[in-house]
């Protein structure tokens, strides 16, 4: 049983495990997603269908549906220009629908060369593909979003990151939930490969931070699922190329997120994380540190998002003038989590009985029985899961990119 959204998902896990002809019961997605009873009814009403398709046949494979194995070594040979290259690729699903450099032997060469690896080593297997993603293809995919070769170190390091079990990289790439992954380049790489750390709009700052994050996006595309399936969201954006950032280190009062978590400040690093378009924080009026809080907060503290049903991490992106008049109040990372832990709760009241059903664990133990009237639950379930790095330029703007339920960043040192 699969939501009518997920049929494309569900087929690429059926060639995943080489089972070539699925048979699929095709759900509403609204009546999907209620779960429960609502589902088990759903099911026991569909048991008479089910068994008459067992006992049948089966239905013919539907007109497009991909057989199962497929060549992955083949060279495409496209006769033509830069324009009918580019058609081709559209055409078969292995882009994102904007122009591309065609992945040339010669180029992707240099761009294994510029890893340090070899071409056919196995980076991770994937799912829902489970394909194997080689330096190699990791480099084609990087020469087709336009990168320079210099930051293949960075896209290795990225695939590995997501290949961490905790960073459930299947759901990424087959959910409705409008999410992408946010990297973070942390170390003295940034600077070499210039990424730019928020405060300039120059095309040579956001080359490297705009590539990168498209090299990530069409490695999911590519390696990870059928040409053509490129997930199953309601609603399309276009932070679902995935995002890029540097820290703006010159300008931050706190040591950057990688010494936080155990590294030394000279180590290149990549933090992964699974997070829901980017709200703004805007604010010109608040004269203390707790007055800028207060909105990232006032964001944060709410019933109407999915993050809030269980587990899950934030990731605060300061801008340097609220990160300084924070620390100015004499806020470090440590008492911003406790702040907003403690200061930004929601009110319980505000969850409809039904909504409650969903809760993690966690938060039925605590709060679904015999709870006060004015009770109140945190935003995150751990302190430590509010994340917090500074990056931008002049202005009174930040960023709140709320995270995922279930999902966890993931942080891997360039070797």
């Amino acid at each position: 049983m699969v939501g009518q959204g997920f049929e494309k998902a569900a087929r690429s896990y059926a060639k995943a495990y080489k089972l070539a002809q699925p048979r699929l019961l095709l759900l509403d997605d609204t009546l999907a997603h209620q779960g429960g009873e609502a589902l088990a009814a759903m099911a026991a009403a569909s048991i008479e269908r089910v068994i008459a398709e067992w006992a049948g046949k089966g239905a013919a494979p539907r007109e497009g549906t991909p057989s199962a194995g497929g060549d992955w070594t083949a060279h495409l040979r496209i006769e033509g220009d830069l324009l009918d290259a580019n058609r081709v690729l559209l055409e078969r699903g292995l882009t994102d629908g904007l122009p591309v450099i065609p992945p040339l032997p010669g180029l992707v060469e240099r761009f294994v060369a510029a890893s340090g690896r070899d071409g056919g080593e196995v980076i991770a297997r994937l799912m829902p593909l489970m394909g194997d993603i080689t330096v190699e293809r990791i480099a084609a995919n990087a020469v087709m979003a336009g990168c320079r070769p210099d930051v293949m170190p960075v896209l290795v390091t990225v695939v590995q990151a997501m290949a961490a079990e905790e960073y459930r990289i299947n759901h990424v790439i087959t959910t409705a939930h409008t999410l992408f992954p946010l990297v973070v380049v942390g170390g003295p790489i940034a600077r070499e490969i210039g990424m730019s750390d928020g405060r300039d709009l120059s095309a040579e700052g956001w080359r490297p931070n705009a590539t990168i994050a498209r090299a990530v996006r069409l490695i999911m595309y590519n390696c990870m699922s059928l040409p053509g399936v490129h997930g199953a969201t309601c609603q399309g954006h276009f932070g679902k190329i995935a995002d890029a950032l540097a820290e703006n280190l010159e300008q931050s009062p706190w040591p950057p997120i990688h010494v936080e978590m155990g590294y030394r400040a000279s180590d290149n690093v990549v933090t992964v994380m699974s997070v829901e378009p980017p709200q703004m924080v805007d604010d010109t009026s608040a004269l203390s540190a707790q007055g800028v809080l207060a909105n990232f907060g006032a964001q944060m503290a709410t019933s109407g998002n999915r993050p809030v049903f269980g587990p899950t991490q934030h990731m605060l992106i300061f801008g340097p003038a609220h990160a300084n008049k924070v620390a100015q109040g004499g806020f470090d990372r440590k008492l911003i989590r406790r702040f907003i832990y403690e200061v930004y709760r929601i009110p319980v009241h505000q969850f409809p009985p039904e909504s409650r059903e969903r809760w993690s664990a966690w938060k039925k133990t605590l709060y679904a029985t015999n709870t006060m009237e004015h009770a109140t639950m945190p935003v995150v379930e751990d302190i430590d899961d509010i994340l917090i790095m500074v990056h931008g330029g002049a202005g009174p703007n930040s960023f709140f990119a709320p995270g995922i339920n279930n999902h966890r960043s993931v942080t891997r040192k360039i070797e």
